[in-house]
């Protein structure tokens, strides 16, 4: 499982902070909705499918971790080179609104943090492009931005 608080990000900090007290919410909202993100942004975005083998992903673990994966491959319940993905770990993703103007980001499934976890991440995800969760947030914060300056913008207009 991972959760995010998103505190000490310096950009979005300052904006967020020079935000009127009745708008903070919204802008609040808007940039972690940003982060989650969908299909082609943010946490929600998958990479592109690549195929790395065993000894790039840094060979078995052990003999009996080989025959156990050859075992699996002869039954058909493991096709290597063919991506089998469900999107469970994309639909996952969520944000929920922890009192104030404050949002926990979150992600319930158990093996997300082997994909995309900063301290777990595995060399095989790792290798295949999935980038650390930090890094994504980071990367998606001019666009998360330029979404609360839009939202906060628009509540402006039609309370005004």
């Amino acid at each position: 499982m991972i959760q995010l608080n998103i505190k000490n990000i310096a950009q979005i900090r300052q904006f967020l902070n020079d935000l009127p007290p009745g708008v903070k919410n919204v802008g609040n909202e808007a940039a972690t909705k940003y982060v989650v993100g969908d299909m082609s942004h943010g946490l929600k975005h998958y990479v592109p499918y690549k195929y790395i083998s065993v000894k790039q992903a840094g060979g078995w673990r052990s003999d009996r971790q080989r025959r156990y994966v050859m075992m699996m491959i002869k039954r058909g319940e493991i096709d290597p080179g063919y991506p089998h993905r469900t999107g469970a770990m994309q639909r996952a993703w969520d944000y929920k609104r922890e009192g104030g103007s404050n949002f926990r980001i979150s992600n319930p499934l158990d093996y997300v943090k082997y994909v995309m976890g900063d301290t777990e991440q595995s060399r095989g995800h790792k290798l295949r492009g999935w980038r650390k969760v930090s890094a994504v947030v980071k990367n998606n914060m001019d666009g998360a931005i330029r979404s609360a300056n839009a939202a906060v913008n628009k509540w402006l207009r039609e309370h005004s």
